[in-house]
């Protein structure tokens, strides 16, 4: 299987809000991992981080298609991170 992977970051308002968009392609069937995510720094130790993963399989594919079986672990999900 031929794989595209993309990840395009960008920072706005001074570095304290990130956005990113992650891709994983399958160039010969039609799977896809999209996740959409938006970083914000609250303080210098703390950072949260909030994104959306959806994972599309191909209909057309076998139970051994990788993405058929990963459409189940599409999710939302808030990270707090701190450091010190």
């Amino acid at each position: 299987q031929k794989m595209s992977l993309n990840h395009i970051e960008k920072p706005i308002y001074d570095n304290t809000v990130e956005l990113n968009l992650k891709t994983m392609m399958d160039q010969v069937h039609s799977g896809a991992l999209v996740e959409f995510g938006v970083g914000y720094s609250i303080s210098n130790s703390i950072n949260s981080y909030f994104a959306i993963t959806k994972i599309f399989g191909d209909k057309g594919q076998d139970d051994k298609y990788e993405f058929n079986h990963m459409e189940n672990f599409s999710h939302a999900r808030m990270e707090l991170k701190y450091y010190f």
